[in-house]
């Protein structure tokens, strides 16, 4: 008779790998942030997840070690055993067949987690494991609370790191006080922040910017130790935050004159909690403004219109009269023009860019580059050679000479509507979307994908989920716009990209909006 005993040590010695690495990507995915891990656990996956592993799997171990306790019933604690590892094995062969390998890139932190991890497990074995009495159960136990002792972990990790992030906070702030003459501008807002900047830094050539990427406090310091110099002039930095407070910490490094805030919307409402939060957390730039120093705003943002701030202001719109403008917008797939209004001047340009979202984000650079002081014939001449931000309504040949509209460098409600009635300039031939339903918008998550599906019903599209997320949200959208095909939902990356690449052709328009994986973009390109 062959003893099961090795069989389940040999399972769960693999399934211990698979776990360890899925925990630290998802942990690297959400920043190593707790906020962020508890608002994907409050979302649907992460709420399924959190059922069927924590109450699911933990019920059926805390029954084992009952029985096992109290009854003495050593079969039905190894049965018990034996149903956790089977379910976590077959919840694993699927999520690999299905998504492929969830690993992290292994970058120092990474790999510092997984060893602090690995110590972690190897105690657990030397404590608990030094009889191989129940030793099914105890394997069982211990693939349960991996997810626990990964969090464990990245506290761990995270203590010697948040001291030395501090120091490097500090050192920066000192750092940019050597340069009493540099011209700072600051960038925040919900969306537009990186697409505002590029631009901007395309309009100013003799600035130089925080990296793509890089806006967090901790990127933003590492950035000024190491570009500010006696030579910079003019220095362009982008501010994400996540909480309040964090926006004001990077004002505090970057000391800026200039203060942008592109739009106040619904990004990462789960974690500020309310819109009144965010709008508190990007004011923070415009305060920590010198009574000389300017704030840009978007006119076009509601909660932005109505703001007072004591610095001088200039404001931005692509729907009305404002200080910098534009009129006459006529969109077309590949460029729009229109009559680009600075103060006093205006002249018609035609910019290279597609949407009314990048409009709006070249005027926060034109204003930018106004308020720097470039003259407006410099600005309405630099604007027409304008270049998008990869992967952010970027239109690409694809194969087969299809159009690719790439806008999967990010996502957030504006913009993926933006962008799906950008697909409406296009021929409506073979359009299809693959979309990835947004993250951390809290309560406002179920109406805004009934917005996308309504926006996405009146495309006619054929349309790709890369989740079920949502998926009854988009549908009702749809059915209110009279779609009546269902979306198509492919969670493997591979699979996704096979089904949605198929029979491209020179009548093929494919829209990439939310932050899809590589293998998917790729798919159709030529590249």
């Amino acid at each position: 008779m062959i003893n099961p005993t090795p069989i389940a040590s040999l399972i769960s010695a693999g399934l211990v790998i698979f776990i360890l690495l899925s925990q630290t990507e998802l942990w690297q995915r959400k920043e190593y942030r707790l906020d962020r891990l508890l608002s994907w656990l409050n979302s649907p996956t992460g709420q399924r997840l959190s059922l069927a592993w924590g109450l699911g799997l933990g019920s059926l171990i805390f029954a084992a070690w009952l029985f096992f306790f109290f009854e003495q019933s050593l079969n039905i604690s190894r049965l018990f055993a034996w149903l956790v590892i089977i379910a976590l094995t077959a919840y694993h062969f699927y999520r690999l067949k299905k998504r492929g390998l969830f690993r992290p890139k292994f970058t120092t932190k990474a790999q510092l987690i997984i060893a602090v991890a690995s110590a972690l497990i190897i105690l657990n074995f030397l404590i608990f494991f030094t009889s191989f009495h129940l030793i099914t159960l105890r394997w069982a136990t211990l693939l349960w609370s991996l997810p626990l002792l990964v969090a464990i972990s990245v506290i761990a990790v995270n203590i010697p790191a948040d001291i030395r992030k501090r120091q490097i906070f500090t050192q920066a702030a000192t750092h940019r006080r050597k340069f009493p003459d540099l011209k700072v501008v600051g960038i925040t807002g919900s969306y537009g922040k990186t697409s505002t900047k590029h631009f901007a830094l395309q309009l100013i050539p003799q600035a130089i910017g925080t990296p793509d990427h890089h806006n967090s406090r901790l990127g933003v310091a590492q950035d000024v130790l190491k570009s500010l110099n006696k030579k910079t002039k003019i220095y362009i930095a982008e501010a994400g935050a996540y909480t309040i407070g964090e926006v004001a910490e990077i004002a505090a490094i970057i000391q800026p004159q200039i203060a942008v805030i592109t739009a106040i919307g619904n990004q990462h409402l789960e974690l500020f909690g309310s819109q009144a939060s965010i709008l508190k957390t990007k004011w923070e730039l415009i305060k920590a403004l010198p009574p000389d120093g300017i704030a840009i705003l978007n006119a076009d943002s509601p909660l932005l219109s109505k703001q007072k701030t004591k610095n001088k202001t200039i404001t931005y719109s692509t729907q009305k009269p404002a200080d910098i403008y534009a009129s006459d917008i006529i969109v077309k797939p590949t460029s729009l023009t229109c009559t680009l209004h600075l103060f006093s001047d205006q002249q018609a340009v035609s910019i290279p860019l597609a949407g009314a979202g990048s409009l709006s984000c070249a005027l926060a650079a034109a204003a930018c580059a106004y308020a720097l002081g470039l003259e407006s014939s410099t600005i309405f001449s630099r604007v027409q050679n304008l270049k998008a931000f990869p992967h952010t309504m970027e239109i690409k040949p694809g194969r087969n000479r299809s159009t690719i509209i790439d806008d999967s460098y990010s996502a957030n409600e504006a913009g993926a509507l933006a962008a799906i009635n950008h697909l409406k300039t296009f021929p409506p031939v073979d359009q299809r979307v693959v979309l990835k339903p947004l993250l951390e918008l809290g309560s406002a998550a179920p109406a805004a994908h009934e917005k996308i599906g309504q926006a996405l019903g009146q495309t006619r599209a054929k349309i790709f989920l890369t989740e079920t997320d949502y998926l009854k949200d988009i549908q009702t959208g749809l059915k209110s716009s009279g779609y009546q095909a269902n979306p198509i939902v492919i969670t493997n990356p591979q699979e996704l990209a096979r089904a949605a690449s198929q029979n491209l052709s020179n009548q093929t328009v494919v829209l990439l909006e939310g932050r899809l994986q590589d293998v998917v973009r790729l798919s159709f390109t030529n590249d």
